[in-house]
């Protein structure tokens, strides 16, 4: 009969948790989707597997399992986004069963273990790691917990098979998202406060030994990646002290107070919460308070020194929070007396589940939003081009959504023979090496334009390429999408610089539009790549993709325009020269119609 009830009280976390997230089973892509749905419909299975196993190909996180599940999943489902959606709803689930048996195992306590489950099954922050499946949250956490389960077992019954699972799902949950390095400072806090039985120094170092060599072996994997990662080679990405500080305090506020994060009631929230455990553990020196309180720092930490604050990472902390809210119930259960009392605490649970399961869904709404906005680049491309012949390629200047997710969008319309290349590939585009090539570019506004490239272009450079600004600078190449346009149309350009040596001033590009006698009507300067690209942040060898659009709005028809493109100090104006002594490069034969 208890095992029955214990299936019960199973059934009815399962059908919150998936009544809480059916609307993320209809969402869609969104942001890193589309580049993981890019690569596996891109790439050869041989291909796919070089690019999420070698660390070295790597550019921002070493998480093979993540990659190589949407590889399999694209030549299973190819684009029935549903199913890419459903094992994260599953996981979910999955998770919150995991939570609950977890509990009722350390606490003994079925009611707090229930409340725990359906208040983690519910809880809408963190839900984002539900709705995006290129966030690996929910997936980390069907082995993180089950690794939590095993080492318990491990712990009370001695028992090696527990222990090597144990060890298994450690070394898993680390090829799906580096955060599980936190684990083994947990399982350790398991093993003294939770369970707290006597160890010699030598079994200590038996017990931990295994999870040393996973780390090691490990640990070249995620050096490799660390040094090639663009938060560090590319944006100089470095944390302070202070910001990693803050954005603790602002993660641990949210757990604290997971309905929405307002100061400065969240912040009291926290302050409250703080003292709480903290006279729990001071006072009644409660081991509990203290292992709750050491896992939520331990969860948090890793991501307190990004440069931003994203509730998609709180997905496992939010476990910490259920636990307090189910502490606090069961404590406030246990002080009333009478039956009504007692039922009105129990409506109020149901009541604050089902407020909780309405904001997931209303955060999905948000979450289908921001989607839908993310792919209009691509919705006007589609309706102005239902169909593209093969072998096409869509270049795009400085486009709102990353290259690689609009590249993802256009294959799930136009199959993997339409190409995609943009600005922030840093790559050169070749536009001519293809039959049919259009170029997409944006005003101030966000209004997108579309230029077809030219394929024999008359336009003319001198002095010949490459061409040395200075001891520093060099410009290899440039690409032209068009030699005439009409009048309110850009001269859409591409430069190719490469730094010769280290430079220590930042130095801006300039372009001149001039008629036939040196009229100057338009102009442009800027720091490479729209100032996101400093030259004092160059690296000597490597290539710079530099992108300019030259109005011609205030120019009128006629043949014979030109460019005059040169290098600038920024701060003292003074112009780089070539070795002829000019200060510029001039490409001719523009034309402006009507």
């Amino acid at each position: 009969m208890k095992l029955k009830w214990q299936y019960w009280l199973a059934l009815i976390l399962a059908v919150a948790a998936l009544g809480a997230y059916l609307p993320a089973l209809n969402l869609g892509l969104y942001g890193d989707d589309w580049s993981f749905f890019d690569l596996a419909g891109r790439l050869t299975f041989d291909e796919l597997l070089i690019k999420n196993l070698d660390p070295r190909v790597q550019t921002a996180a070493y998480r093979p399992v993540l990659g190589l599940m949407w590889g399999i999943e694209y030549r299973v489902f190819g684009n029935n986004f549903f199913w890419y959606h459903l094992p994260l709803v599953l996981f979910h689930v999955a998770n919150v069963l995991i939570l609950f048996a977890i509990l009722r195992r350390v606490t003994r306590h079925e009611t707090l273990a229930f409340i725990t489950g359906l208040t983690f099954a519910t809880v809408p922050t963190g839900s984002v790691a539900v709705f995006w499946p290129a966030v690996v949250d929910t997936h980390v956490g069907i082995v993180f917990l089950p690794a939590i389960w095993y080492w318990i077992g491990h712990l009370e019954k001695n028992s090696r098979r527990d222990y090597w699972l144990a060890i298994f799902f450690f070394a898993v949950a680390l090829l799906i998202k580096e955060l599980a390095v936190v684990l083994p400072p947990i399982l350790f806090l398991v093993d003294r406060l939770l369970l707290a039985r006597p160890l010699r120094w030598r079994e200590f170092l038996q017990r931990y030994f295994w999870f040393g060599v996973v780390l090691l072996a490990y640990a070249p994997f995620e050096y490799i990646t660390l040094s090639r990662s663009v938060l560090i080679s590319r944006e100089g990405y470095s944390p302070s002290i202070m910001g990693i500080l803050s954005n603790l305090v602002e993660y641990l506020a949210r757990v604290a107070f997971p309905w929405g994060f307002v100061a400065p009631w969240s912040y009291l929230g926290l302050g409250a919460v703080a003292l709480s455990l903290s006279w729990l553990i001071i006072a009644k020196k409660n081991r509990g308070a203290l292992f709750i309180a050491a896992v939520a720092i331990i969860l948090v930490l890793p991501v307190a020194p990004f440069p931003f604050v994203a509730t998609r990472f709180l997905y496992l902390p939010m476990a910490i929070f259920a636990i307090l809210f189910a502490a606090a119930t069961v404590e406030l259960w246990d002080k009333l007396n009478g039956i009504w009392a007692r039922i009105s605490v129990a409506l109020a649970i149901v009541a604050i589940s089902g407020l909780s399961g309405s904001m997931v869904h209303a955060s999905a709404q948000g979450f289908a939003e921001w989607a839908r906005v993310s792919r209009v680049p691509f919705r006007n491309i589609r309706q102005a081009h239902p169909t593209l012949p093969a072998e096409t390629l869509l270049y795009f200047f400085y486009p709102p959504v990353p290259g690689p997710n609009l590249s993802g969008m256009i294959l799930s319309h136009y199959g993997p023979r339409v190409y995609v290349n943009a600005t922030d590939s840093n790559s050169p585009a070749r536009l001519r090496d293809y039959p049919l090539a259009r170029v997409y570019y944006f005003d101030e506004q966000g209004n997108q334009f579309e230029q077809r490239v030219e394929k024999e272009s008359t336009a003319r450079i001198s002095p010949a390429l490459p061409a040395r600004f200075g001891d520093a600078i060099v410009l290899e190449g440039y690409e032209l999408v068009r030699a005439d346009v009409k009048r309110g149309d850009a001269f859409l350009l591409l430069l190719y610089w490469r730094a010769l040596k280290p430079m220590d001033r930042d130095y801006s590009v300039f372009a001149h539009l001039l008629d036939a006698s040196g009229e100057r009507v338009a102009q442009y300067e800027s720091a490479p790549r729209r100032g996101n690209a400093p030259t004092r942040r160059w690296t000597p060898g490597e290539l710079v993709v530099d992108a300019l659009q030259i109005s011609t709005a205030s120019a009128r028809a006629a043949n014979n325009w030109r460019l005059e493109i040169g290098i600038v100090d920024a701060a003292t104006r003074e112009h780089l020269e070539l070795p002829d002594n000019s200060d510029h490069i001039t490409i001719e034969s523009l034309r402006i119609g009507e």
